[in-house]
């Protein structure tokens, strides 16, 4: 196996047999011992094979505008180091920011906390992102894919490495950097709702520029054998990222905002079995630096805000755990150590006054929690019994004043899955939990996040709390190739402080006050998927429903209100013969606001469905096309449609050469609208998307 994804370069000859094993566990002393429903693949190579390079190099231009897309992937694997290098440009529509991998070390039972500083300034050339039927806490999904709305130029050069050091030790090496010059062209005009069924509306048209780099690079060093495991790696992350945007509409105005962020983080960790107890030590310290500013020109009126925040976390982890027949217990117990500067300067605001930030905070975290597991053929427990102890401190410099607070929570959780027959089970979870103090919000000065809020941080001490109990179901039946999962929950949330929106001239002012605030939420969904043999493809069923009970203030009057969402996604795919597949989803989103002491309510409802056919006439040629239809509702009896279709054709001239043909957007269309509704509003979007796109391309294997 090898320590980092290299399947698509490895060429079909050299592999000797391909291994699917169930229940594995990556780490090797856990073997036996840790309960794993991972499923994985084991390709093993034949002896002679992976000593020379291999790989592909893909070239393509094209026109409207002039377009070109091209990578290399090169791959060797050896008996002592493997090698990956890849390279690619394009103007196509594509983001590389998620096609480089980063080295994640294996699960050894111990949770990692993420860290980062907050981004805080929010003129990202626009909202585009990928469909995710099944994130039903996201009211702003755009159905339509973002390489439709992106107009980018993007380099991307990546390297990865693994040696074999000894018969224990492995090194992994990584260095990666990516440019991506991104414009973008759309209007957006957002209503918010008031107590008194009022409405406000602002539009806003945007053109924006946008041209970002990273620049990453990983070493770990990994040991994973029969008598302990160990990784310690050192991951290092900078991006500069410089937005230009000018606004016309309701504030017309040019925003320039830059933020170039660094973080280094060493993450060590140790596993080794001691008779049958297990004892694991995890350690991560991170440094973070993230300047930003941002500037805006009015007329008659500039305003710049200059924030300036670091940070450095120390997270250290104990774990001593003992296995005796169908029981493992374990006490696992640490500390978190945090301490952040903010300093923040904003001028040119005179419709309220501003307060400015200098200020440290820092926290000492420690806990202990000590966990039971019990696991047979038929039932998998889990109890969880954290306890958790906080020490805050933070100092304001501008006004020399300082806090401190001690505060302890108790968070049980546990898990029951049983086994009631071979082909079905229950599991029922819950958990009692309080949330991390926020230290991105942790100030008590006013923010600038762009032309139109202000943010205004609190010291919530408090932490929020919630309730929540989830019952989640499974039935198998692998013989008939039918599958079905889903999982019902209610969840109540608890703070001691309530967000709130203050309407002052020309900016919206948002922060938290504090009063007692409950919330409640209530979800359900079921997949269903059935194997159609005749097809040799299959039909499946998605199903979402949620319900939020939630609570705002709005120009100092409370509102209470609800918000539903229904998401229903068929699907089916097989093949019509033995020369043609086709692959059809369809996914309709009903989403409904309504205010408790209001006859105002907002509703929206929205539809996609695409349909691919994939051709294959000859043994050297394939054809596919792909037709996209979105359906939304802007208002009462007032709805788009916006049809789009795609060409692909594949050419085969020889084993190592391939033609590729592809026209995105054939009809031309020009944009593409719809509406969300979140959070007491609802936005009308309007986007520009990429003309008639014809690319050509010549694709060789080696």
């Amino acid at each position: 196996r090898s320590s980092f994804s290299m399947v698509s370069g490895i060429k079909p000859e050299e592999i000797e047999k391909v291994e699917f094993i169930e229940n594995f566990q990556a780490v090797e002393v856990l073997r036996g011992k840790q309960y794993s429903n991972v499923v994985a693949m084991n390709i093993v190579l034949k002896e002679d094979a992976g000593s020379d390079w291999s790989g592909t190099i893909r070239g393509g231009s094209g026109w409207s505008p002039t377009l070109y897309d091209g990578d290399i992937y090169a791959i060797r694997v050896g008996a002592n180091s493997q090698s990956l290098v890849n390279f690619r440009a394009n103007s196509v529509g594509d983001n590389l920011n998620g096609s480089i991998p980063t080295f994640s070390a294996d699960n050894i039972g111990v949770n990692v906390d993420n860290f980062g500083l907050k981004t805080y300034l929010s003129i990202i050339p626009a909202r585009r992102m990928n469909n995710n039927n099944n994130n039903n806490n996201n009211q702003n999904n755009m159905p339509l894919s973002q390489n439709r709305t992106r107009f980018n130029n993007s380099y991307m050069a990546n390297t990865v490495n693994t040696f074999k050091l000894s018969d224990k030790f492995q090194l992994y090496t990584q260095a990666s950097y990516i440019y991506d010059k991104d414009n973008a062209e759309s209007s957006v005009k957002k209503t918010f709702y008031m107590e008194d069924g009022t409405i406000s509306d602002d539009l806003a048209n945007q053109n924006s520029s946008q041209v970002q780099q990273q620049a990453k690079t990983n070493i770990a060093l990994i040991s994973n054998n029969s008598k302990y495991y160990l990784v310690n790696h050192i991951f290092i992350n900078s991006i500069w990222n410089n937005v230009d945007r000018v606004n016309t509409g309701t504030y017309p105005n040019t925003q320039i905002a830059k933020n170039a962020s660094l973080s280094a983080k060493d993450d060590f960790r140790f596993l080794m079995p001691l008779g049958n107890w297990t004892f694991t030590f995890f350690s991560q310290n991170i440094f973070s630096s993230n300047p930003q500013t941002l500037s805006v020109k009015r007329v008659g009126s500039t305003q710049y805000q200059d924030i300036s925040t670091k940070s450095f976390i120390s997270d250290t982890k104990l774990s001593f755990g003992y296995t005796s027949g169908n029981w493992t217990l374990s006490l696992v117990g640490g500390f978190d150590a945090f301490t952040r500067s903010l300093n923040t300067e904003l001028t040119g605001i005179d419709d309220f006054i501003i307060n400015n930030n200098d200020s440290k905070f820092g926290y000492l975290k420690m806990f202990v929690q000590p966990t039971a597991n019990f696991v047979t053929d038929k039932l998998q427990l889990q109890i969880g019994l954290p306890v958790k102890y906080y020490h805050y401190k933070y100092d304001d410099v501008l006004t020399n004043e300082n806090s401190n607070k001690d505060i302890a929570n108790f968070e049980p959780s546990f898990s029951v899955k049983y086994q009631l027959t071979s082909h079905f089970s229950l599991t029922l979870t819950g958990q009692i939990e309080f949330d991390e103090v926020d230290a991105g919000d942790f100030y008590t000065g006013m923010i600038l996040t762009d032309y139109r809020y202000v943010q205004e941080g609190a010291l919530k001490y408090d932490l929020d709390g919630s309730r929540w109990l989830n019952l989640a179901y499974a039935y198998r039946l692998p013989q008939k190739s039918f599958f079905v999962s889903g999982e019902i929950g209610y969840n109540t949330g608890m703070s001691k402080y309530r967000s709130f929106e203050d309407f002052i001239g020309d900016y919206v002012l948002r922060g938290s006050i504090p009063a007692e605030t409950d919330t409640k939420r209530k979800f359900a969904n079921v997949n269903v998927n059935k194997g159609i043999e005749s097809l040799k493809g299959s039909i499946g069923l998605n199903v979402n429903y949620n319900n939020n009970d939630q609570v705002k203030i709005r120009n100092n009057m409370k509102i209470d209100y609800n918000t539903q969402s229904i998401s229903v996604n068929p699907s089916i795919n097989g093949r019509l013969s033995s020369w043609s597949t086709v692959v059809y989803n369809f996914s309709l989103d009903t989403r409904r606001m309504t205010m408790s002491n209001s006859s105002e309510k907002s509703t929206s409802t929205s539809y996609n469905q695409n349909l691919e056919v994939i051709l294959n006439p000859i043994d050297n040629l394939n054809f596919s096309v792909l037709g996209e239809h979105y359906h939304t509702v802007i208002s009462d009896g007032v709805s788009k449609n916006l049809f789009l279709a795609d060409f692909k054709a594949e050419y085969q001239i020889t084993p190592r050469w391939q033609a590729i043909l592809s026209i995105t957007n054939l009809l031309n269309q020009k944009d593409y609208t719809y509406t969300t509704i979140s959070d007491l509003s609802s936005e009308y979007h309007w986007y520009k998307i990429r003309p008639r796109n014809v690319l050509i391309s010549l694709y060789y294997k080696f």
